[in-house]
Order: structure tokens, then C-alpha cells, then sequence
């Protein structure tokens, strides 16, 4: 389960709740990570990988987003806590990140009040 807070959402990952952000730096570092592990990757085909629902680059997004937040959470220990939980529950709170992070269209919004 995840809650937005702002641009900022809570991940909740086997009881143990994250915050987590998506943002520049966790894209990078994201980038970094998989070129580490050869495979070199664009930040508009991490997206098109998400959208496909390749696990390993979920996963290593949502590690890097945690740490955004988090600093001083370890890497391995996220990754245990991801074991423990649903894809379905992960792929959903990384829609939910990612929702949070786009900017708001305000003139559809307005438009959606005035009908």
C-alpha cells in the first residue's frame, strides 16, 4: 500500500514502511546501477522497461527512489523486503511514484470542474 505525500510517496514493503521520491537522482542513479551490471539503458526505455514490467528494472528504480528518501537504508536490506511482497503491490506502488513525480495538468482539472 502507498500514500502520496506531495511529490513524495510512503512504500510500504514486507511491514516496513519507505519514503520514497522519484526524481532526478534516482533516475541516475538507476542508470548507473544497471550500466554496472551491463545493462546500459535510457532514462525514456527505463520507463518503456516499466511499462513492460521488467522486474529488474523496477526493482532497482524503486530501490534508488527509496534512497532518495532514505540515505542511510541499505540497498540489500530493501531488496530482502521486496521478496516478502507482491509484484502486483510493487508495480503498483511504482505507478503510484510515478504519478506523484509528473507535473499536474491544472487546465484539465479546471476543465473537469467546470463540466
Amino acid at each position: 500500500m502507498s500514500r502520496i505525500l506531495d511529490d513524495t510517496i510512503e512504500i510500504t514493503l514486507n511491514e516496513k514502511k519507505y519514503r520514497a521520491r522519484l526524481d532526478i537522482l534516482a533516475l541516475a542513479e538507476t542508470q548507473y546501477y544497471l550500466e554496472s551490471r551491463n545493462k546500459k539503458i535510457t532514462i525514456p526505455q527505463i520507463f518503456t522497461e516499466i511499462s513492460e514490467e521488467n522486474w529488474f528494472i523496477i526493482s532497482a528504480l524503486l530501490v534508488f527512489c527509496i534512497k532518495s528518501c532514505n540515505p542511510m537504508a541499505k540497498m540489500v536490506d530493501i531488496f530482502d523486503n521486496m521478496k516478502y511482497c507482491e509484484r502486483s503491490e510493487i508495480i503498483s506502488q511504482v505507478i503510484d511514484l510515478i504519478n506523484a513525480s509528473m507535473p499536474k495538468d491544472d487546465d484539465a482539472d479546471k476543465k473537469k470542474e467546470e463540466e
